[in-house]
């Protein structure tokens, strides 16, 4: 009970009760990337930017706060308004049941007004300097389908994304699932890609997203990539332990210092952690506002007890990136932050970028970032 309370005081709650929403706003956020951003495993190009859409809550005494909310909600205001801040919290665990698909905006505004940034709203720091990587090197060699820039097209979309201060890079792979006419030439086109990255940038590390592919495609993949080394390989299967067995065993012939890492398109939060207890796992990469930060923190120390690893992906949203650096502030178990070179308009900071692969969380009030202007949704 003692750490509880040093957690989440109880002058914390006290405070809390003091403030009232009495008003939600809704926005629609553009975010903006810096080139086409094309193919991946399962999508078609995700073209230069994508919308968004946040809230903005407002307390009687003065304070805003503001970020995402789940795609369901509508109509917040009808169900926020007239309620206190401390009814969303369960002191030491974050936010209960009932607020989860606001849960962002409720703890930018919780911490604005307890003056604290939203991790120390859910833990103590761990660290507040964390490594990060570049999630948005797609198949630019395929892209656009009309004019397919070829190789010369990925280089030169890795060495913008360099240039923005990223070291390690997760790739899309899986050419040959979806967008090459013949799956061999796929697998190739695959190998080749890792191949020509690994020559211009020898200081680089490199991820490989196969979570799109079918098991045989990757242990293709594996035998003949042999010599080009992977930080992880990441892939989706549901609890199938004969072929995570198998992966386990190819990787540690022909990739024998990667990290084998699920994807969450198959692969629940609760399955990765039995893998991980298996020893069948090494890490889990899911969308970080898939479950909210409050359920991942819980999270956390059972990964930690399981030698694993949790790395919160952000998918093409900078704001999703913020809201990882955080969760990542509280647990030696979070391996890395995905990032994305991209700006969000209205918003400072407009963006999330590293410095030599490292970023550091913010350590304002809330998620420390501020919504200067919004289209009113």
């Amino acid at each position: 009970m003692a750490e509880q309370n040093r957690v989440f005081p109880s002058s914390w709650s006290q405070e809390l009760a003091r403030h009232t929403i009495d008003r939600a706003e809704a926005f629609t956020l553009r975010c903006r990337y810096p080139r086409l951003f094309g193919l991946s495993g399962r999508d078609t190009e995700w073209g230069y930017g994508r919308l968004m859409k946040v809230y903005r809550l407002h307390t009687n005494t003065g304070y805003t706060g503001w970020g995402l909310v789940a795609p369901t909600v509508t109509e917040a205001e009808k169900w926020l308004n007239g309620k206190t801040l401390n009814q969303f919290f369960l002191p030491g665990e974050g936010i209960r049941p009932e607020g989860r698909s606001a849960e962002f905006p409720i703890l930018d505004l919780a911490g604005r007004v307890l003056g604290q940034p939203v991790y120390r709203l859910l833990g103590l720091p761990v660290s507040l300097s964390l490594p990060t990587y570049d999630g948005s090197v797609f198949m630019q060699d395929l892209s656009p389908r009309e004019d397919p820039g070829g190789m010369r097209a990925l280089v030169d979309s890795v060495a913008q994304d360099y240039d923005a201060g990223y070291r390690t890079f997760r790739l899309s792979m899986g050419r040959g699932i979806r967008w090459c006419p013949l799956k061999e030439e796929g697998l190739q086109r695959d190998v080749a890609a890792l191949q020509t990255l690994h020559a211009h940038f020898p200081g680089a590390g490199f991820m490989a997203d196969f979570s799109a592919a079918d098991t045989e495609y990757i242990l293709s993949f594996l035998r003949e990539s042999e010599g080009l080394p992977l930080i992880w390989l990441e892939t989706s299967l549901r609890e199938d332990r004969e072929m995570w067995n198998i992966l386990r065993e190819t990787l540690a012939k022909h990739q024998p210092q990667a990290l084998l890492v699920a994807s969450q398109s198959k692969t629940g939060p609760e399955i990765a952690v039995r893998l991980m207890e298996e020893g069948l796992l090494d890490g889990y990469h899911p969308d970080v506002t898939s479950m909210g930060l409050s359920r991942f923190a819980k999270l956390l120390p059972r990964i930690e007890e399981a030698h694993g690893f949790l790395s919160p992906g952000c998918y093409g949203n900078p704001l999703k990136t913020l809201y990882a650096e955080h969760l990542g502030a509280l647990s030696s178990a979070i391996h890395s932050i995905e990032g994305v070179n991209a700006t969000l308009e209205g918003v400072t900071p407009e963006s999330c970028l590293p410095h030599l692969g490292e970023c550091l969380v913010p350590e304002k009030p809330g998620f420390g970032a501020e919504l200067i202007w919004g289209q009113r949704a």
